[in-house]
């Protein structure tokens, strides 16, 4: 998956994407520092200041089959590989873009565009990459 997003703030806890009840997401805390969780718990920790106030970011999360139940998830900013982890975790049903679930004081502060999730495609992998400076083409209708 993957989208571009303009925080407004850094200075709240806030997550752009929240799957499955808490089970996933992306989440930034102050000051700019993004975590992918899962069941509450940190299993990528980017360094501080990485997501940056008023200014488009390119973020994705790719998932690699590694063997067979598990995967290797990756996390970029601007193309640049934050972090990885090995899982085996299911992905679940509800996805909420720009909120936490029910808890509004968590909401994303800014804007979210250009949202893509792909199954079955992994296209990024551990590497860094350069990312996309137009939109996503559109579908054939």
């Amino acid at each position: 998956m993957e989208w571009w997003q303009r925080a407004d703030t850094v200075t709240a806890n806030q997550y752009p994407f929240m799957w499955n009840n808490n089970r996933w997401g992306l989440y930034s805390i102050n000051p700019g520092k993004p975590k992918w969780i899962v069941d509450s718990t940190n299993r990528i920790t980017g360094a501080d200041n990485l997501i940056i106030v008023d200014t488009w970011q390119f973020i994705s999360y790719t998932r690699i089959i590694a063997g067979g139940p598990t995967y290797t998830g990756v996390l970029h900013v601007d193309g640049v590989n934050v972090g990885t982890w090995t899982d085996n975790f299911g992905w679940g049903q509800s996805l909420c873009i720009g909120a936490y679930d029910k808890d509004t004081a968590l909401n994303f502060q800014g804007y979210i565009d250009e949202v893509r999730v792909t199954k079955g495609v992994a296209r990024y992998t551990t590497s860094n990459y350069t990312p996309p400076t137009a939109a996503f083409p559109d579908s054939p209708p």
